[in-house]
């Protein structure tokens, strides 16, 4: 897997001193091995630019064979990694 190469030597790194595409790599990498039900991810790429968006894309994708994963977006349609789109309206879904 692609994080693996990108974050061998970094897992034990403070996520803060990293930029912020390896800082979403790095949480998503700790989170692996705790095989959670759900992945929820608030805005993953909100301030990342295209190339960054789309490397997390990209792990999303390769993960949600695995996971279930929650992607909070609003400014985004279904990318490449999302199968359908749910709008919430206070906390149930509309």
């Amino acid at each position: 897997m692609g994080l693996w190469k990108d974050l061998k030597d970094r897992l034990h790194t403070v996520a803060t001193t990293l930029q912020l595409e390896q800082q979403q790599k790095l949480c998503i990498a700790r989170l692996i091995p705790l095989k959670p039900e759900v992945i929820l991810m608030d805005e993953p790429c909100s301030a990342l630019d295209v190339e960054g968006t789309r490397a997390i894309e990209e792990l999303m994708f390769g993960l949600k064979e695995r996971f279930t994963i929650v992607d909070r977006h609003p400014q985004h349609g279904p990318g490449p990694a999302r199968e359908r789109r749910v709008h919430l309206h206070a906390a149930r879904p509309a």
